[in-house]
């Protein structure tokens, strides 16, 4: 999972969305560029980005992003990620 996070924390964090690493976790938490994390996911759908609002873990304005996925999903969605982005003004 080592690999996956730092693949997925590496992508987030080039495009500005502000995270802090986990230690020991197989998700991150970024903070969303508008206070709605429902509204983000919604958005995120329409770039084919399937994320958790955290307001279902009783934070909200961030989002829940697993990466116990394949790396080849994280590499590919690097163009979903970076429009998504663009959409919100962060690059």
């Amino acid at each position: 999972y080592r690999v996956r996070r730092d693949m997925m924390y590496d992508l987030l964090t080039k495009y500005n969305f502000k995270c802090i690493k986990p230690e020991g976790a197989f998700y991150l938490f970024p903070q969303t560029p508008i206070e709605d994390d429902r509204e983000f996911c919604r958005r995120a759908l329409e770039h084919r980005l399937i994320f958790t609002p955290g307001t279902g873990f009783e934070c909200p304005g961030y989002i829940r992003i697993a990466y116990c996925v394949s790396r080849e999903t994280i590499e590919n969605c690097e163009p979903s990620l970076k429009a998504l982005a663009e959409e919100f003004g962060m690059i």
